[in-house]
């Protein structure tokens, strides 16, 4: 990769951290009792419709500790059909596409798409159209729409402050997902990225 990224997955843990994870699940108590955990969270939505699927995190999680493609296709069908009409979604109260803030958003496309995607990335259920049209019609625009300064009279102030912390995670996890400089360089060096935020 032209960053010198590691291959998917690269964003949560790598393939190596989730080898080492399977094998405590099989030797070590805490482990299997996490793992159930997990598998019982990705298992509540299993039956959901992909807009009601608000376990896809957990379900990615299976698929990348077990390689059981049937919860990489719940994942797979939600980020297509978010891919599909992500950029027909009306803002709510002129911020979020999933929800009301744009700091809602924020969580969504941390927790529900970019991670998930990251971690079926290699599932033999995502063909290269899918991986396209996900990448372009959903990570891509979602990133965009995060970049934006949507917080109105009071955007001074959250741009210092623990949302704009959940925005540019959102935007820096989409642009080391694709190794897309546009936006890891925004998430780190604009003007209220990470090195903003620390300071």
């Amino acid at each position: 990769h032209k960053n010198g990224l590691r291959p998917h997955p690269r964003l949560w843990f790598t393939q190596a951290q989730f080898d080492q994870a399977k094998e405590k699940i099989k030797t070590q108590a805490w482990a299997k009792q996490a793992f159930a955990a997990i598998r019982a969270k990705a298992n509540q939505a299993m039956d959901k419709k992909p807009a009601e699927n608000h376990q896809t995190d957990a379900q990615a999680a299976v698929y990348a500790l077990t390689g059981d493609e049937k919860y990489a296709q719940k994942v797979r069908a939600y980020l297509l059909y978010y891919a599909d009409i992500y950029r027909k979604l009306p803002l709510q109260h002129g911020e979020g596409k999933f929800g009301s803030w744009q700091f809602g958003d924020s969580m969504v496309i941390r927790r529900k798409i970019v991670l998930p995607y990251d971690l079926i990335y290699n599932s033999k259920c995502l063909s290269e159209k899918d991986k396209a049209h996900i990448e372009n019609d959903l990570l891509r625009p979602a990133a965009d729409e995060q970049m934006k300064p949507r917080r109105g009279a009071d955007s001074p102030f959250h741009q210092s402050f623990n949302f704009q912390c959940m925005r540019v995670a959102a935007v820096g996890l989409i642009g080391f997902c694709l190794d897309e400089p546009k936006y890891i360089n925004w998430a780190i060096n604009s003007p209220y990225g990470f090195f903003h935020l620390l300071a």
